[in-house]
């Protein structure tokens, strides 16, 4: 060895040392203080019993926090998986089915009692039992019957006026329809609102289809036996007999259609390709283009006009032949009417009426209801699970969300949390900012205009600051009283969401109005709008408190605040400008280094990933996963400088959890990351599911995330191209 180079090797073996020691000296500084508060106990004991300390961290920060996991949440085996939202989830669906237990209130709004009445009806098995499916053979024959369970070869009645009568009718209660008209924000010009014409998912998974798996095909066995049993109820209730041969043919066909439908959709980095090339124009323009495709049947060559026009009506609305319309899918538009060309009228009627029908059989009596859950057990590969009545009946929520929401803010909700998430919210963003200034791929402007953007952004914490009891009873300003028959007050509330959503086409568009439910475990951020949204259903421990110090709380919850601001730049959120027009504020240079550094991502997430737990190796669509990779990489850098930055601006010490003293809390925060995600994959699951989603697997996002980003490997001391330190790291900033 020459001198040299023995130099190289003395100098690098006496900064190990040095590493070490300052390491540590770090761990066991006096210049820290214990939490004791009764959270961190329990959040130190879940964490203790959770670490298999067996497992190297600098092999997989996921399985080093997470191996024990089960022990602290046995999972229902119905679910999929389980994680830290969905057990929130759990606690918050609890929590809310108590409250519409409880007895009318004098302070209830008029909407909440609506909806503690149509929860007591969803749980009066008996009275169910009463009535039977009378009401859907009612709703059945009002729109001439359904040919599965008529088994006549004539389907032909009423054809002409299918879309305007039935489909019309659909559209006001399902959305499992192929095509949906609603009005949504207008991309070219964001303070409107515009007529958008998009394809819909159907009432069976389009992964299901895609891929020609033994598991797949149990699934479609599964499915066309729930069918059949359904068909055969309601045709025992109204006094028909069916012919065993002819209904499976029908159920066949019109599961084949469903396939070939699906099949057609475009998937979601398809659809976020139209979001620049896609304008509004003329209802008659869209319509000259229409008559273009060549139809041999006359039903299905739609005078678009007039059916957009029958359907505003419920808003009281008219809509011209000028009116502009987005029509996002035009392409699949054309495809479906050419499949539906070649399918028979009888197959047509039969799954337009299945998709009501599936939609809201559950909501007649207990018999059709184990039907159902009889079905979902096979289909998720469930034994002797029965859902919980309670569980069931909470999906009525979805018609009545603020005023659930309202009430449940009243009575659980802490202002503290609200304001301590605002602090955190605002301190992420200044870091984010300070990341975009350092970058060095943007040239000068754009990187002025993205922090302009980022400053913009609107943050809505917790729920709506206009809530009120007036805000609500007038926002649920139903004319038509609920009656005694539970599936007829659902039909009607459904139609009066599906008015209030038609007249959003004509109201002014508010930029601090709530769009999703406040109650749910999540987050979001809207690139329209340029909003993040952090409900108050995910502010809960262990994700937040607002008794866990600094570390857990911006490794989890921060790490989700991070992650939606981070949405503003990804391959989507970085289209659209900071009033949320999609317009070219980027520079074609920078444009291309953006492609450079993103595709680092395409190829990081390209390989197969050994999913734990699954026992399986699974490959992912890159392309589709992108935009939720760049924001957990670069939320969770943006969340942990944050978090520095807020000790150092408080002269905080190093706060750590009581019997957990040897972990810092730098360390903590990566391990409060890790448990945010710490989850159970079923097999199938892995296999037939997690290829198609946005988003990649718990594992994976936690690893790759923190193998990205030097601070952990520094942190934890993992030697340079180790799995948690690789050479070459991913970063958008």
């Amino acid at each position: 060895m020459s001198r040299s180079s023995f130099d190289v090797f003395k100098n690098q073996y006496v900064t190990k040392l040095l590493v070490i020691a300052l390491l540590i000296s770090f761990n066991d500084a006096a210049d820290y203080t214990v939490c004791h508060a009764e959270v961190c106990v329990q959040f130190a004991k879940d964490l203790k019993t959770s670490i298999n300390n067996s497992v190297d961290i600098c092999t997989s920060l996921y399985d080093y926090t997470c191996s024990n996991f089960h022990l602290l949440h046995p999972l229902n085996s119905s679910e999929l998986k389980s994680a830290q939202l969905d057990i929130i989830e759990d606690k918050n669906s609890e929590e809310i089915i108590t409250l519409l237990e409880e007895a009318d209130l004098p302070t209830d709004t008029r909407a909440f009692k609506h909806a503690k009445k149509l929860f007591r009806q969803c749980m009066d098995t008996a009275n169910l039992d009463k009535i039977g499916v009378k009401p859907l053979l009612e709703w059945i024959d009002k729109f001439g019957g359904w040919p599965m369970i008529v088994q006549s070869s004539n389907a032909n009645h009423n054809l002409d006026r299918i879309w305007e009568n039935l489909y019309v009718e659909l559209h006001q209660i399902t959305e499992s329809i192929p095509f949906l008209f609603y009005p949504d924000v207008d991309s070219d010009n964001s303070s409107r609102m515009v007529l958008i014409l998009a394809c819909s998912e159907p009432f069976l998974q389009k992964d299901i289809f895609m891929v020609n798996s033994t598991h797949n095909q149990e699934k479609l066995r599964h499915y066309e036996d729930y069918m059949m049993k359904v068909a055969q109820y309601v045709a025992e209730a109204s006094d028909k007999k069916l012919s065993l041969q002819i209904l499976k043919k029908d159920v066949s066909d019109v599961l084949n259609l469903v396939s070939k439908i699906a099949k057609a959709i475009p998937s979601a980095d398809e659809f976020s390709m139209m979001l620049e090339s896609i304008h509004a124009s003329p209802i008659e323009k869209f319509q000259a283009e229409f008559n273009q495709i060549p139809l041999n049947n006359s039903f299905l060559k739609i005078d678009w006009l007039r059916l957009i026009k029958k359907t505003y009506e419920l808003a009281e609305i008219n809509i011209n032949q000028t009116e502009p319309i987005k029509v996002y899918t035009s392409e699949y538009i054309k495809e479906i009417f050419e499949i539906m060309d070649k399918e028979s009228p009888k197959t047509i009627i039969n799954y337009l009426m299945w998709t009501f029908i599936s939609e809201i059989v559950s909501y007649t009596d207990t018999k059709m209801h184990n039907i159902l859950t009889d079905f979902k057990n096979s289909f998720y590969n469930v034994t002797n699970e029965n859902q919980n009545r309670r569980v069931f009946c909470l999906n009525i929520k979805d018609s009545f969300t603020d005023a659930i929401a309202h009430a449940y803010v009243k009575k659980y909700f802490k202002e503290e949390s609200k304001n301590k998430v605002q602090i955190m919210v605002d301190n992420i963003k200044i870091s984010l900012e300070d990341i975009i200034h350092k970058s060095t791929w943007m040239d000068k402007n754009t990187q002025m205009e993205s922090v302009r953007k980022l400053q913009k952004i609107n943050a809505l914490v917790g729920y709506p600051s206009y809530f009120s009891n007036k805000y609500i009873d007038e926002a649920f300003n139903m004319t038509t009283s609920l009656g005694n028959i539970f599936f007829e007050n659902i039909v009607i509330v459904n139609k009066f969401t599906c008015k209030k959503l038609l007249k959003k086409l004509r109201e002014k568009i508010d930029r601090k109005k709530w769009l999703i439910d406040p109650l749910v475990a999540n987050s979001f951020y809207d690139p329209y709008f340029n909003t993040i949204i952090i409900a108050a259903g995910i502010m809960k421990y262990p994700v937040f408190h607002k008794d866990l110090p600094d570390s857990i709380n911006y490794g989890a919850l921060g790490l989700v605040i991070g992650h939606e601001l981070s949405h503003a730049f990804d391959n989507v959120g970085r289209l659209f400008d900071y009033n949320g027009n999609v317009v070219e504020w980027w520079s074609r240079e920078t444009s291309e280094n953006y492609d450079k550094q993103t595709s680092c991502f395409l190829k990081q997430f390209s390989k197969p990933f050994f999913i734990r737990n699954s026992n399986v190796s699974v490959t992912f669509e890159a392309k589709l996963t992108l935009g939720e990779n760049i924001a957990d990489s670069a939320g969770l850098i943006a969340a942990y400088h944050a978090f520095q930055n807020q000790k150092i601006k408080e002269s905080i010490p190093d706060i750590r959890l009581p019997s957990l003293e040897h972990l810092s809390d730098s360390q903590l925060f990566f391990l409060s990351f890790a448990n945010l995600w710490c989850s159970i994959t079923k097999t199938e699951h892995a296999l037939f599911t997690l290829p198609t989603e946005v988003h990649s697997p718990d594992s994976v996002r936690v690893d790759i995330s923190s193998s990205n980003f030097l601070s952990y490997a520094q942190l934890f001391n993992c030697i340079e191209n180790s799995r948690m330190n690789p050479v070459d790291k991913c970063q958008l900033w």
